[in-house]
């Protein structure tokens, strides 16, 4: 079976990347502060501007939404210098996309150091992820490493899966393909599709754990139900 899952590490970890920058930004730093956000335009906009800096965040991810992005960046910043550290986070993200701001991948990472500072798991996730690729500061396996610990620690799934590529691809850290598997399990189990879909390459090659093609089918499945449909290809 030709699939993603016979991918090498490096390849799998391309893709997944790909996918973790648009998952963040639609979901990764806004889960805490966009509760009921979206049916409540009119109270985000009043709660805003009397003071509330995490509604000022979920105003800013209405916006960016609704394609918005200078208004969205506004907001964001608001949010920061407010301190909601999601605000920074998402903020962080438009410097790094050059979406509503001037692209600036130094800036983003000031702005993900102090999410990641602020007690933001997410900030540090994402600043894990500019270690790791050299985006606004050199580039810094074992750093990386470090920050997706830190987030896995602190609940983030993304930061588990991080760390299980590392660890399978032996970057930043010793290569250990059994460390690699618990990660993608942990990731899995905690809702993460991408942590199954490389947890089913892992069981599709006979890496870290005994080759087995029926589990392999069973996690791309999942990762295929779980809603990203790139991983549904591997069921073709």
């Amino acid at each position: 079976m030709q699939s993603f899952g016979t991918l090498t590490a490096s390849a799998r970890a391309v893709a997944v990347a790909i996918l973790s920058v648009s998952l963040l930004l639609s979901s990764g730093c806004k889960t805490k502060t966009q509760v009921a956000a979206e049916e409540t335009p009119l109270s985000d906009e009043r709660a805003c501007a009397s003071g509330d800096m995490h509604r000022c965040n979920s105003l800013g991810v209405m916006n960016e939404k609704a394609k918005d992005s200078l208004k969205a960046a506004a907001l964001y910043e608001q949010a920061c210098t407010g301190g909601a550290m999601a605000g920074c986070a998402n903020l962080g993200m438009m410097y790094d996309l050059g979406t509503g701001v001037a692209k600036d991948p130094i800036k983003a990472v000031a702005l993900f150091k102090q999410g990641c500072a602020g007690g933001l798991m997410e900030g540090c996730l994402v600043l894990g992820q500019q270690y790791e690729s050299g985006r606004g500061v050199p580039e810094d396996p074992r750093k990386a490493a470090a920050l997706y610990e830190q987030a896995c620690t602190g609940g983030v799934m993304g930061g588990c899966l991080f760390l299980g590529i590392l660890y399978e691809k032996g970057s930043g850290v010793a290569k250990d393909p059994r460390k690699a598997v618990a990660l993608y399990e942990q990731a899995c189990t905690g809702g993460g599709m991408m942590g199954c879909f490389n947890l089913g390459g892992m069981y599709e090659e006979g890496s870290g754990v005994a080759k087995d093609n029926r589990k392999a089918v069973a996690l791309y499945e999942q990762a295929c139900t779980g809603g990203v449909m790139m991983f549904c290809y591997n069921l073709g």
